[in-house]
């Protein structure tokens, strides 16, 4: 066993000592929002929204981090193909695809972050940084639940979430400038 594996499986041990009923049911509600179902719905939602609001750009924006994201995080898995840990506290069944990287850390960082990133740039004054910050600070709250629940090491999850923020800023840099972007003013 190399050094990263060895503190890898310290953290999930470290994780599996926080259980607690009430917070076994918080991390099962919170991993929900990383499915790939859920942030389906929630890119089209997204993509929906900013084509009505004509920000157009926004939306091709989230669409292409997205699909980016699920590209990545497939390319990756089976590239690496680390197997999942296996630890008689899990909380839930192993998915069947392989540990590295977190699917669910990697996607929502993109989905969520881009999403946040997008949406700040209409917002004027502190509302802004705070849908800023929850689009950037769920991804990372999902990311924790998936250790906690014993179906990823928290290097699967970091390196998810890496890769994830990469996608998001692509987005917010494909999203910006675009007509109508009225959060520094200079929109139309």
């Amino acid at each position: 066993m190399n050094t990263i594996e060895a503190y890898d499986l310290g953290i999930l041990y470290y994780f599996g000592s926080l259980h607690r009923p009430w917070l076994d049911e918080a991390a099962l509600a919170v991993t929900w929002l990383g499915n790939t179902r859920t942030l389906a719905v929630v890119v089209a939602l997204a993509a929906l929204v900013f084509v009505l609001v004509r920000r157009r750009r926004a939306g091709m924006a989230i669409v292409a981090a997205s699909l980016a994201a699920w590209w990545l995080e497939y390319g990756v898995k089976r590239l690496v193909g680390r197997p999942r840990p296996d630890v008689a506290w899990r909380l839930i069944d192993l998915p069947g695809s392989p540990s590295f990287p977190s699917g669910h850390a990697l996607v929502s960082m993109a989905v969520y972050g881009s999403l946040g990133l997008l949406s700040a740039r209409t917002i004027r004054g502190p509302w802004r940084y705070a849908v800023g910050g929850v689009g950037f600070g769920l991804p990372i709250v999902i990311g924790l639940t998936r250790p906690y629940l014993g179906v990823h090491y928290l290097g699967d999850v970091f390196a998810g979430w890496v890769a994830g923020l990469a996608c998001a800023l692509a987005a917010g840099s494909i999203g910006e400038g675009e007509k109508g972007d009225s959060a520094d003013g200079a929109g139309g």
